[in-house]
């Protein structure tokens, strides 16, 4: 949105898109990403962020993305590292006892994390598989509640 683009956001957690919505010049919605609100073929770039490893169904919702993408448009699938070389990992694990039981079919953090089941998901989904590739991220905060809003609004 600070460079001009229409961003738009959508998650399933309330308490994520609080935070999200501080961002200025974006839009946020809520609902369940295997049914998108948006027309078909409406956005030139479409992001899942720790997301298509919790669908229920992770085709049907891989195909929402797909759906709702422009013709010629990149769609970008990030999902956790494997867990061994996942630092995240601890924190998933203590949180694992504390969160809801994940939807009948959702994979959970890792499903995805394995180069062969990401790239089996994106060529059933209709898409050809590009670069995948590990990107390391650091997580780093302000302060100890600039870090606790996100981390505790809703799980991982």
């Amino acid at each position: 949105a600070a460079r001009g683009c229409d961003a738009t956001g959508f998650d399933a957690s309330e308490p994520l898109l609080s935070v999200a919505r501080r961002t200025p010049g974006a839009s946020f919605h809520r609902g369940d990403m295997e049914a998108l609100p948006f027309p078909d073929e409406t956005f030139d770039v479409v992001t899942g962020i720790n997301s298509f490893q919790y669908a229920a169904d992770p085709l049907r919702a891989l195909g929402e993305a797909r759906r709702v993408s422009k013709r010629g448009a990149q769609i970008f699938v990030a999902t956790w590292g494997l867990p061994e070389a996942c630092e995240a990992a601890a924190y998933l694990a203590a949180l694992k006892p504390l969160l809801p039981p994940a939807p009948p079919g959702a994979g959970g953090p890792f499903a995805l994390s394995n180069e062969g089941a990401l790239r089996s998901l994106v060529a059933s989904a209709g898409l050809t598989p590009q670069l995948v590739e590990d990107v390391d991220v650091t997580w780093q905060f302000e302060d100890l509640d600039t870090a606790l809003a996100p981390m505790l609004a809703a799980g991982p």
